[in-house]
């Protein structure tokens, strides 16, 4: 019982990991170049890794306004139109839930399956 749980875990960690993928990659081609002049004032791009390491700190700025407020980038990111602050939230807490998942399933199967 426990092993197909954590079948279903991984399975599901992967699956949302390549979601993201996707939403990442179609963020990128659609609104990358907007939200980076909207943020930055200049549009840089060095490329898709780089960037998606951008959205993943600017949706931490979204979630956490304290902190945006400390490095005094609030009231860029309070201009933010809803669905793309919407959507950096959605990656960065998903990235995290994948995070989550695969250390939870790892535990599961390290710690609750019966061994050699």
């Amino acid at each position: 019982m426990i092993g197909i749980l954590v079948v279903i875990l991984f399975s599901l960690t992967i699956l949302l990991f390549l979601i993201l993928t996707a939403n990442a990659i179609h963020f990128y081609k659609k609104r990358y170049r907007e939200i980076s002049e909207t943020i930055d004032g200049v549009f840089f791009d060095c490329g898709f890794l780089f960037a998606t390491h951008r959205l993943m700190m600017w949706g931490h700025y979204c979630l956490f306004p304290k902190r945006a407020q400390r490095d005094n980038v609030l009231p860029v990111f309070e201009n933010l139109s809803n669905p793309v602050r919407r959507q950096l939230k959605l990656h960065y807490l998903g990235l995290l839930t994948c995070c989550f998942l695969m250390i939870f399933s790892y535990l599961l199967s390290k710690y609750l399956l019966p061994g050699e």
